[in-house]
């Protein structure tokens, strides 16, 4: 029963990645800890790697179909992979097994993690239901746009290496706003 359950899911996820380009990993990371019973640390990393693969073979059609924008790709791309090392190598080993403990109620980092991705979860989620604002790009400078998207890229990959999740619904947004990316663009370069 469990690998039906699983296979649906994973189905599921392909298809919200395949379609909106986003969802995989806020998706993912569940299905490893209510399915399949992992821990929220190790489900992170599994749940990297599954929509890493995943984004990577809907990358290449993207690329042949030439609708990947390089100059975004490594203005974002390169600090958000700088921000997964920073989170994975610096941040995410200093926070302590237990972080505090009332009565016999114990936070663990595993259950902080998961209360960590459920906020992000509903704030992406109040976020999606706002109208959407256009804001208009034409008055900033070039350099202000690069710095923001570097700064951002940076954060969404330091979101990722604490979480384990982020790449979608983080990353299409900000290309679409900053850069002005036409939606299939931002989808592109994460699918």
């Amino acid at each position: 029963m469990k690998e039906l359950e699983t296979c649906l899911a994973s189905l599921g996820i392909g298809l919200s990645l395949g379609l909106i380009g986003a969802g995989g990993s806020i998706l993912t990371i569940p299905v490893f800890v209510y399915i399949l019973k992992k821990d929220p640390v190790s489900s992170g990393v599994y749940s990297m790697f599954v929509v890493g693969i995943s984004s990577m073979a809907g990358s290449i059609q993207s690329i042949f179909n030439k609708l990947v924008d390089f100059k975004a790709v490594l203005t974002f791309g390169i600090p958000s992979v700088i921000g997964v090392f920073i989170a994975r190598k610096t941040i995410f080993p200093v926070i302590p097994d237990e972080l505090f403990s009332i009565g016999s109620f114990i936070l663990s980092k595993n259950m902080f993690l998961m209360l960590c991705l459920s906020a992000l979860m509903f704030l992406a989620a109040r976020r999606m239901l706002k109208p959407a604002i256009k804001k208009d790009q034409v008055g900033k400078e070039d350099k202000q746009v690069k710095i923001s998207l570097l700064l951002r890229g940076l954060l969404v990959g330091m979101v990722t290496g604490l979480l384990g999740i982020g790449g979608g619904f983080l990353i299409v947004p900000a290309l679409y706003l900053l850069v002005n990316l036409p939606v299939k663009k931002p989808l592109a370069l994460h699918c």
